[in-house]
């Protein structure tokens, strides 16, 4: 439910990663010649498979219909909308590059 503890953590560590890519990231691909490390790459990987489980979460999270105002927990109903609308989004900023 997207009332939770733990969605509403998943939720702020989400909002964490993507300040730290619309703002570390460009930084340092203009101002900083840092090499790639294993580390740094590890880390990037990380990030990239928690944002690929948040995709895996968007199948499974209720939501708030429009229409009805009543939470979604029908999980083809939630699954349907979440393709129709964020997932091509989601997938093309996820994948690695």
């Amino acid at each position: 439910m997207p009332t939770s503890g733990f969605y509403m953590i998943w939720q702020l560590i989400m909002i964490i990663l993507i300040l730290y890519f619309a703002t570390y990231i460009p930084f340092e691909i203009a101002f900083l010649d840092l090499k790639d490390t294993v580390w740094r790459t590890a880390i990037d990987y990380a990030i990239d498979i928690l944002f690929g489980l948040d995709i895996v979460m968007n199948f499974f999270t209720a939501y708030e219909h429009q229409a009805t105002k009543r939470m979604e927990v029908n999980l083809k109903v939630i699954s349907i909308s979440y393709l129709s609308s964020w997932f091509l989004i989601d997938v093309i900023a996820t994948f690695p590059f």
